[in-house]
């Protein structure tokens, strides 16, 4: 469990968790989901780092760049 970050609105918080050699991005709602599921699977460095303020993208860490990914499901 790495960089845990929270969404806005405290609903869900999104985390990267190591699988073999890559990260995942997991996302889990924190009214006592019972499982996190998959939200960006496979790429050898995924850390999330801040939502924008309207819940609607998230700036992830990948490797060496910073990248911004729309969320559609996650708010």
């Amino acid at each position: 469990l790495q960089n845990p970050c929270f969404t806005p609105d405290g609903r869900h918080v999104v985390y990267g968790q190591r699988v073999g050699s890559t990260w995942d991005l997991m996302v889990v709602a924190t009214t006592g989901a019972p499982l996190p599921l998959p939200l960006l699977r496979g790429l050898r460095s995924n850390m999330p780092v801040a939502f924008t303020a309207d819940g609607r993208q998230m700036l992830v860490h990948n490797w060496d760049t910073m990248q911004l990914y729309g969320l559609l499901g996650v708010q």
